[in-house]
């Protein structure tokens, strides 16, 4: 008797591409910045919003690029633990399950274009069965949209 294998849907396909790569990305603007935007902002910065994030783990393969096969699929991301907005503990690990880890500035202008899609999709459904979570770096209290929790709650993000 042979085992059928189900092949995952384009969408599924998609959003995990985007997913790893945006994990990718983040992991090395975390990496390269040391996680910490206290500096960056100055006494300005309310304490609950920035702090430091910790990756544990191996960091994941360089994307080489979109005609390129991405050698970071089927790799387990590093995790990360840092705070929420309220100052409660958030651990972003491997769980076995899909997820979407989103790396967002309040002041860019990709950012606020990608948030309110992100928003729109979950609302359609089209996030179901997804773990979605938002890591806010480069926070700065001279730039647009801060503080990123209110931005975020403009927004409509439903997400950790």
């Amino acid at each position: 008797m042979s085992a059928t294998r189900r092949r995952p849907s384009t969408t599924a396909i998609v959003l995990g591409g985007l997913a790893l790569v945006v994990v990718i990305a983040g992991v090395i603007a975390l990496a390269s910045s040391g996680g910490d935007d206290r500096a960056s902002s100055g006494s300005k910065s309310p304490s609950h919003e920035t702090g430091p994030v910790t990756v544990d783990g191996a960091p994941l393969p360089r994307f080489p690029g979109p005609d390129q096969v991405d050698p970071a699929v089927g790799d387990t991301a590093p995790t990360l633990v840092g705070t929420s907005f309220d100052s409660s503990p958030i651990t972003i690990t491997a769980t076995g399950k899909p997820q979407v880890v989103v790396f967002v500035a309040h002041w860019c202008p990709h950012c606020q274009a990608e948030v309110p899609r992100i928003v729109a999709l979950a609302k359609e459904g089209g996030l179901d069965g997804l773990t979605v979570s938002a890591v806010a770096t480069g926070t700065s209290a001279d730039q647009p949209n801060y503080p990123p929790s209110a931005w975020l709650a403009r927004e409509k993000w439903q997400f950790p």
